[in-house]
């Protein structure tokens, strides 16, 4: 009986876990990697892909030890403003340079669903871009994607962003970024 319930309970998180968006990217995050990865001449392998919902989020603000002595007053009230965190990295196969690299094609997929570039940095040996989407005048979504020699690496976070930036630029002023 023990092991019956033990059994049902591991089925019933799992089930949870993958049913709130936990775990598994969605499948607009699948198209943009495949946009972003068919833009380089090079293979890619990946090596992580997952995502964090709104259940994992919540319990992640919960648990956020308050540290004091590093100035995170209100950490645990930011990652409360954040639904969803996806994230993809992908190990290039080999290193060579991003001449070819097509950054409109990445651009007009985004732009047909609202998506704005609002930085763009390409270099010999790496490429960086940073769309936001915004809904009824608030930031929602951040895509961050980054290609260097060796990797590359996809980051989409989605909530009240506006919140997000609010709250940190208020606990730290301009100086969000600290300096070692």
């Amino acid at each position: 009986m023990k092991f019956l319930n033990m059994k049902l309970i591991s089925v019933s998180f799992f089930l949870i876990l993958f049913s709130t968006g936990c775990i598994n990217v969605n499948k607009n995050f699948k198209n943009i990697r495949d946009n972003v990865l068919s833009n380089f001449d090079e293979t890619f392998k990946t090596e992580l892909e997952f995502a964090l919902g709104p259940s994992t989020m919540h319990f992640a603000s919960a648990f956020v030890k308050l540290d004091k002595e590093n100035g995170d007053k209100d950490l645990g009230l930011m990652l409360r403003q954040v639904n969803r965190i996806q994230i993809g990295i992908y190990k290039k196969a080999d290193n060579s340079s991003f001449e070819k690299y097509r950054s409109s094609s990445l651009k007009d997929l985004l732009e047909n669903d609202n998506w704005i570039r609002i930085v763009i940095n390409k270099e010999a040996d790496s490429v960086s871009e940073v769309f936001v989407k915004e809904d009824d005048a608030k930031l929602k979504q951040m895509l961050v994607v980054n290609a260097e020699t060796d990797q590359m690496i996809i980051v989409e976070l989605s909530g009240d962003l506006d919140e997000l930036i609010a709250i940190a630029i208020a606990n730290n002023g301009f100086n969000i970024v600290k300096k070692e």
